[in-house]
């Protein structure tokens, strides 16, 4: 997978996939296998793989931040052989779910339970950010075809730079949202925020400020501002707890949105700078983290074992019935599984 692996999902097996730059891939095989299709870009400037989803409606999605797109793929059925203004070569098969040149990537999204709403963070890295400039939020109407970004002058008295990682709330009532601020190429703030979602729209309105990340970590004596840290992926569980990546140091922040201030620091042990995670496994538990290990050319994995299950990973079992009863009952895998490098 290499140093740009990003973009960590699960299908409804538990099984773990991520992106790099040129593919997406299970990390169970690590290949491309033809009877389990994967997409694969063309790997020049027009196209970075960043996200992933498997959804129950609108097979797997995945997000390209050069080419402001996100692509749907049949992962289990018929291959759709449809190419889109000559952007990849012909390889494998895939359908445009969502183009939009004016998305400033997109970087990552989610969905939300009865997948109607998708949400997209997305930003433009420059040494020196403005708010509400360099990071935008947009959410799309599935059933009727329709984006709509948050407008600018709502992120800019906000606050809200740089956008990464992006996800909602167990009851899908919040989004929540990384921002990161940028002073002559130096992170001088980071912060998570949270929307309020109109019921009546699925518009993300009113964030404010749920986490100064850089304060929660220097009280929980990690020295992330003086090492840079830059926040990446979001993954909520069905309790409320949030983990975020803490890109340039080896750990995760678990917040408890539900119980504000309650917080753990989790140290990794294999990846060095992390910029996904997924919950998954054979109960849904297990915490996988993505990112690229010590040697900067590698891409390594952690698993983390939590004591509940992810909300994508519910989610995604909803309509799967026989699944969700082993994934709710909590079930225990028969061993934990390992740090792994790949």
């Amino acid at each position: 997978m290499g140093p740009t692996i990003e973009g960590a999902s699960v299908n409804h097996n538990g099984e773990l996939f991520a992106v790099n730059k040129t593919h997406f891939l299970s990390l169970k095989t690590g290949t491309s296998d033809p009877k389990n299709p994967t997409l694969t870009g063309s790997g020049d400037k027009s196209s970075h793989f960043a996200a992933s989803r498997f959804t129950r409606s609108q097979e797997v999605l995945i997000g390209d931040a050069v080419a402001h797109a996100i692509w749907q793929r049949d992962y289990n059925g018929t291959l759709k052989r449809r190419h889109w203004n000559g952007r990849f070569a012909k390889r494998g098969g895939y359908t445009p779910f969502l183009t939009n040149d004016k998305l400033l990537q997109p970087n990552d999204f989610t969905i939300n339970r009865a997948e109607t709403y998708l949400y997209i963070s997305g930003m433009n890295y420059t040494a020196t950010t403005q708010a509400g400039e360099h990071g935008d939020v947009w959410f799309y109407n599935i059933e009727k075809g329709v984006y709509k970004q948050v407008p600018k002058d709502v992120m800019r008295n906000a606050g809200i730079h740089r956008c990464n990682g992006i996800d909602l709330s167990p009851d899908d009532k919040h989004l929540y949202v990384t921002s990161a601020q940028n002073v002559n190429d130096v992170v001088t703030n980071t912060k998570i925020y949270r929307f309020t979602i109109d019921p009546a729209t699925g518009e993300p309105k009113n964030p404010t400020t749920e986490v100064d990340l850089y304060q929660v970590l220097a009280n929980a004596g990690v020295k992330a501002r003086e090492r840079g840290m830059d926040p990446d992926g979001m993954r909520m569980d069905v309790a409320g707890n949030l983990f975020i990546t803490l890109n340039a140091i080896p750990g995760v922040l678990r917040w408890n949105t539900m119980v504000p201030g309650d917080a753990t620091y989790i140290p990794l042990a294999t990846v060095a700078a992390p910029s996904n995670l997924e919950f998954g496994g054979d109960d849904g538990k297990t915490l996988y983290i993505v990112g690229r290990c010590q040697d900067p050319k590698t891409a390594c994995v952690d698993a983390y074992k939590h004591d509940k299950p992810g909300r994508a990973i519910t989610n995604l079992l909803t309509m799967e019935t026989a699944n969700l009863g082993v994934l709710l009952e909590g079930e225990k895998s028969e061993a934990n599984p390992k740090c792994t490098n790949h």
